[in-house]
């Protein structure tokens, strides 16, 4: 991390280094002509800058334009393979990790379980994810540049740390200093939701939308709020915890204290809970024989199954919860009034089953002018949004513009 002093001349092409990178990112590919406008810079600096990138490597030419009149405009890109970073999704129940370029081509991806949840066994494993990252990469002669990590529960982006993990059941762990000086790389750290977030808007359904909410549905649910093109984080970074908003008033008692938060109604352990009941009640259901007649051992891979064999129990038990989640969605789009609301996470492969409910509830709830401009649907980056998204905490370190005033970069 560097400190420029404010106004010098090594903030000023720092400032315009990352301007013209960052149009590249945004338009490529682009010519030098139109970087020159789109960033109003002169076009000496922009050919200065851009050879500069070139020489490191970071952009190529990729042929000329179209141009009846003179010299035809040669295009930029990036070179995506240029740099690499790994991402890793650190969920409830599992640990996601991806060797990503910066276009956010997958590499190499990997998948554990989690084998405990004290604030040791969680480093314990973060460990064996980097060293596989870093191994991985070395065998393909690949180096990774930094790694981001995207985590369950509320996390302090600003610091790197890890406050309330709810499905652990402890407070304040900072992750990133542990790591990064274990391994003495950059080491970014924020929420998974916010990830997701971010994710879909640099690489998904996300781009060039400047008001938007992504709403994670797991273990726990959780949503990443961006307005005015800005990620907001709230004065505890707990923003976005859509989770427990309230969505039926005599609902069962949510793990955080208060009845009828959307995430015990229509989280993942909430509708297979729900199917569970239904189950041992007597109800008829394809369910029995895939579980052997052990309820208990009902996994959301079978309730997937079973929705798509036409099986009405679960279709219910889906129809149920997707009715709590339309109600969420239609309060962020009367709060917030975003032109697009994203819904992924563990639930992606379900979502056929939930979205057409979710729409009509959404639509029905909402009011008329937010409603004519709001879109609703699945994550273009599938399963592998969160991680994308761990990967985008350390690309906008890359890409991110300096700050006029003194600060880090």
């Amino acid at each position: 991390m560097r400190q420029y002093a404010t106004g010098s001349p090594e903030l000023m092409k720092a400032m315009n280094k990352r301007l013209i990178l960052n149009t590249i990112r945004q338009n490529g590919p682009v010519s030098r002509v139109d970087i020159a406008k789109e960033t109003g810079l002169h076009p000496s600096t922009v050919t200065r800058i851009v050879t500069s990138l070139r020489a490191e490597g970071v952009v190529r030419e990729e042929g000329r334009g179209q141009n009846h009149i003179g010299r035809k405009p040669i295009y930029l890109d990036l070179v995506p393979d240029a740099l690499h970073f790994g991402g890793i999704a650190l969920e409830a129940n599992g640990i996601s990790a991806v060797v990503a370029n910066l276009q956010a081509d997958i590499k190499m991806r990997a998948h554990w379980t989690l084998q405990g949840k004290s604030k040791e066994a969680i480093v314990d494993q973060m460990y064996r994810a980097v060293d596989w990252l870093l191994d991985e990469a070395q065998q393909r002669y690949v180096r990774l540049t930094s790694v981001g990590i995207a985590v369950h529960g509320i996390a302090d982006s600003a610091r790197g740390v890890m406050r309330f993990p709810p499905a652990f059941g402890w407070k304040d762990l900072p992750l990133a200093d542990i790591l990064a000086q274990r391994y003495s790389i950059p080491v970014r750290v924020g929420n998974n939701s916010t990830a997701l977030t971010l994710g879909e808007h640099w690489f998904g359904r996300g781009r060039r939308v400047e008001n938007m909410v992504a709403v994670k549905i797991g273990h726990g649910i959780g949503s990443g709020i961006m307005l005015n093109g800005t990620l907001l984080h709230g004065n505890d970074f707990s923003a976005g915890e859509i989770g427990h908003t309230t969505v039926a008033f005599d609902g069962p008692l949510c793990h955080c204290g208060n009845y009828g938060c959307l995430e015990s109604v229509a989280s993942v352990p909430a509708i297979l809970n729900q199917a569970r009941v239904r189950l041992k009640q007597g109800s008829a259901s394809t369910l029995m024989d895939m579980v052997d007649g052990d309820p208990d051992a009902l996994s959301l891979g079978h309730i997937n199954q079973a929705a798509l064999a036409g099986d009405a129990m679960t279709q219910q038990v889906l129809e149920e919860a997707a009715v709590y989640i339309g109600v969420a969605v239609a309060n962020c789009i009367n709060l917030l009034n975003p032109s697009l609301v994203l819904l992924g996470g563990d639930i992606y492969d379900t979502l056929p089953f939930l979205l057409p409910t979710i729409k009509a509830v959404a639509a029905s709830r909402t009011l008329e002018i937010p409603r004519k401009r709001v879109t609703i649907e699945d994550v273009a980056l599938r399963h592998d949004a969160v991680a994308i998204g761990a990967v985008v905490f350390v690309l906008q370190d890359i890409f991110r513009v300096p700050s006029a005033q003194n600060v880090s970069v």
